[in-house]
């Protein structure tokens, strides 16, 4: 499923899984991932990927923000007001029905002929087109529009 995901798009939904554990969910959903996405994009990819692999370096080199700083902090701080679980699960999780409609669209995205690879913002981008979405309308709130995330894909420094 994961074969035309970049290296660290694959990494992001491994790090949405950890996230999906620690607050003791049952699925990985898309307040999960959208949290990954926002860490990862602030700079915390190297530190949540040692606490996820339990020491291990993350080899991935990050590219320019997309988030505004002040955005990602809002956007994080209503996402830490999720409910958390009492213990940390173990083991894998299955995606929940809005992520794999959100991957499904992440990968049709990609499926104009300019890209075959589905990166980190492809996976924004599925998460903000989604009209009816609360997250949608949460990154929207926050200046984060479709708009945006399709200039930051076709220009220079696209990720």
């Amino acid at each position: 499923m994961f074969e035309r995901y970049s290296h660290r798009a694959r990494i992001l939904i491994f790090l949405a899984l950890d996230v999906a554990r620690k607050r003791g969910g049952d699925f990985i959903e898309l307040d999960d991932l959208l949290e990954a996405i926002i860490r990862e994009d602030q700079g915390e990819f190297p530190s949540m990927f040692a606490e996820a692999m339990q020491g291990a370096a993350a080899s991935v080199t990050r590219a320019v923000r997309f988030f505004p700083e002040t955005a990602a902090e809002a956007l994080l701080a209503t996402l830490d007001t999720r409910p958390r679980g009492l213990q940390i699960r173990s083991g894998d999780l299955p995606l929940s029905r809005d992520v794999k409609k959100a991957l499904a669209r992440a990968a049709d995205n990609t499926g104009d002929g300019k890209t075959s690879v589905i990166e980190p913002l492809h996976l924004l981008e599925a998460l903000v087109e989604d009209p009816e979405s609360r997250l949608a309308q949460l990154l929207r709130d926050n200046g984060i529009t479709r708009q945006k995330v399709a200039a930051a894909l076709a220009g220079p420094t696209a990720r």
